[in-house]
């Protein structure tokens, strides 16, 4: 039986990667980030992989090959994991327990990844500008680098064009997890659902 498939989706320090860290250490998932192969573009190029040149290799991509080009290595990545029922009757399992696929943006991507994998479960993670924008400024402290923005500096980030349509893909999410509490109240409230979806820690 394949592993469940968990995507996640929300605004810039949202909660996404605490959540798909949770995931990874409590449920022994494997996490898959769509913005990596963009990472590994400019890494090549030896350009900084700051926010405004990530939107210029994903925008252009995009234009160039359209959303399906922008998904399709992060989508080879999680079938190349899925455990088949042969796999299972050998009982050798070097599988992971759990696939995620953290930062959709678009909702032509929640299309791609229903299509890729038929039942998989999409959370929309939110939390609201001023928490997330507390949360940036303090990463930048914890690294010592790093810009600071103001509240609005942050919040215009939201209008970029690799993130002006995550509202609407908040929409199509199966369910959404309010992150503007603490770090236990996340970690609760991602137990609980796994709980709901049958999902049980490793």
């Amino acid at each position: 039986m394949a592993q469940p498939v968990i995507v996640l989706a929300g605004y810039p320090r949202a909660g996404k990667g605490e959540i798909a860290k949770y995931l990874t250490q409590r449920y022994g998932a494997w996490v898959y980030t769509v913005s990596s192969t963009f990472f590994m573009i400019l890494k090549i190029l030896g350009v900084d992989p700051k926010r405004e040149n990530l939107t210029r290799i994903a925008m252009a991509v995009v234009d160039m090959f359209g959303q399906d080009a922008v998904m399709a290595q992060t989508c080879r990545l999680v079938r190349a994991n899925l455990q088949t029922p042969e796999d299972a009757v050998r009982g050798h399992d070097p599988f992971p327990k759990m696939l995620i696929v953290d930062g959709i943006r678009f909702p032509e991507h929640v299309k791609i990844v229903r299509r890729e994998f038929p039942g998989c479960k999409i959370i929309g993670v939110w939390a609201p500008p001023v928490t997330r924008h507390r949360r940036h400024n303090a990463l930048r402290d914890a690294k010592s680098g790093g810009t600071e923005l103001s509240l609005e500096m942050f919040m215009a980030q939201d209008e970029l064009p690799t993130e002006r349509q995550i509202g609407e893909v908040l929409k199509l999410a199966d369910t959404t997890i309010d992150n503007d509490g603490t770090l236990e109240d996340l970690h609760a409230a991602i137990d609980n659902l796994m709980t709901s979806w049958g999902i049980l820690p490793t």
